[in-house]
């Protein structure tokens, strides 16, 4: 009787890449963001902002758009953006989702039986090179030139609808000429009460603003990065109970500090904490963790799982450097990856110029270093050798899109604006546990 009864308390066996699960959706240990979804239901009952979901690459926003909108029964058509897309691929492509006509359709009379067929994208002299819509009435030919699709065309059709969402991933990706034209156009979104949201890094907004002032108090910053200390408690808390293991405050402060409270690091840091000890499931018996240094060294082991995925990266931005000189005291590449590695999250946010990251590698060069490259006249001065350092860091910036697009890589920072910007706060956290990245490129 007594076994019985154990076995019917007994906690259901679950792995623990399940429980503290760093990609899709965390099962066991998904949280409510409850400052986010009080934005948010405020916004969507009213329709009267736009949405900016903002956050790195892994920190959980397109997860929890994803959940969100599904739970208010809200479509959404979800465009994601990548360098060459265009303001008209994406109109067209929200008609299609949205069952928009795209086409002029004629008022088929009631006096005739009335049979068509379509061409589309015929040229006309009659309509100077304009594509149109050619049908075939009764035996006679009628041209139909394409309906302009624009954001006029949108919101006609899609004013008043309360249960469609319309979804931008990757904003910060879009080129100058659709950002320009977007900016323009959401106000007209805004009259109509539809709803929109952008997903981009946290320096997303001042690409959105720039091209239209106005839209200033008529946007929502919804911000991803960072967890609050209580969510990531309440992170732990859950896992715990699925693992059957506990967790001393310490060593929750440490997750805390190293994992930038990014939502993936903290499911990364704690999965791979409690894989070290050998659990690879709920625990039998409840196991202790409570030596701080043991996440330290769960960050180190992280690392060395991100290596594959970040070396290809770093061979990415350091293509450049290839054909330098020799003779050079430094490397411009290593010193923009440098910064990433010295510079707070809070500075990466605003932007590094290159005047930033030239004075963070002026600091660190050696003064012997320094010494030694005037005596040999490969710089007349120290000012000299300043201004060739700052010159090369900016020529270096102007590259790295080249250097990403050369390599088909993924782009993990972005120079736009005279500044650059991370895109990825788990490359500065792989960045900070490595010691040795220039050898790896």
């Amino acid at each position: 009787m007594f076994n019985r009864i154990k076995c019917f308390f007994k906690k259901k066996s679950v792995y623990t890449s399940e429980v503290f699960k760093n990609n899709g959706v965390p099962e066991f240990t998904l949280i409510k963001r409850r400052n986010i979804e009080e934005k948010l239901n405020e916004v969507v009952n009213l329709r009267n902002k736009v949405i900016l979901f903002l956050g790195y690459s892994k920190s959980g926003k397109t997860v929890y758009r994803k959940i969100y909108f599904q739970s208010k029964n809200i479509q959404t058509i979800v465009f994601r953006c990548n360098k060459n897309s265009s303001c008209i691929d994406f109109y067209r492509y929200i008609c299609q989702e949205a069952n928009i006509p795209m086409k002029n359709e004629m008022n088929n009379s009631s006096e005739n039986t009335v049979e068509t067929e379509a061409t589309i994208g015929i040229p006309d002299t009659a309509t100077n090179g304009i594509k149109t819509l050619t049908k075939s009435i009764n035996g006679k030919t009628f041209l139909y030139p394409e309906t302009k699709v624009d954001v006029n065309h949108i919101c006609n059709h899609l004013a008043g609808k309360k249960n469609i969402c319309i979804v931008i991933e990757d904003y910060h990706l879009l080129n100058d000429e659709f950002s320009k034209i977007l900016s323009e156009d959401i106000k007209h979104f805004l009259d109509d009460e539809i709803l929109f949201v952008i997903i981009g890094i946290p320096s997303s907004p001042g690409r959105t603003f720039r091209n239209n002032p106005d839209l200033g108090g008529r946007t929502v910053n919804v911000l991803f990065d960072y967890l609050l200390d209580s969510e990531i408690e309440e992170i732990l808390d859950k896992g715990e109970e699925k693992l059957n293991i506990q967790i001393t405050h310490e060593v929750r402060d440490e997750i805390i500090r190293y994992s930038m409270r990014n939502v993936y690091l903290v499911q990364s840091i704690a999965q791979v904490l409690v894989k070290n000890r050998g659990i690879t499931k709920t625990s039998s018996s409840k196991i202790i963790f409570s030596d701080p240094h043991d996440v330290q060294k769960a960050c180190q082991s992280l690392h060395d799982d991100l290596l594959n995925d970040y070396k290809d990266i770093i061979n990415s931005i350091m293509g450049g450097s290839r054909k330098q000189s020799k003779t050079k005291a430094y490397n411009q590449y290593e010193e923009i990856l440098r910064a990433i590695k010295d510079f707070s999250i809070d500075e990466l946010e605003k932007g590094l110029s290159y005047a930033d990251i030239g004075r963070n590698s002026w600091k660190k060069m050696n003064p012997e270093l320094i010494k030694e490259y005037i005596t040999k006249k490969v710089y007349k001065d120290e000012v000299s050798f300043r201004a060739s350092l700052n010159s090369q860091i900016s020529a270096a910036l102007t590259k790295l899109k080249d250097n990403f697009t050369k390599t088909n890589s993924r782009e993990v920072i972005i120079y736009y604006d005279n500044k650059l910007f991370l895109m990825d706060i788990v490359f500065k956290f792989f960045l900070t546990w490595d010691d040795d990245f220039i050898s790896k490129s």
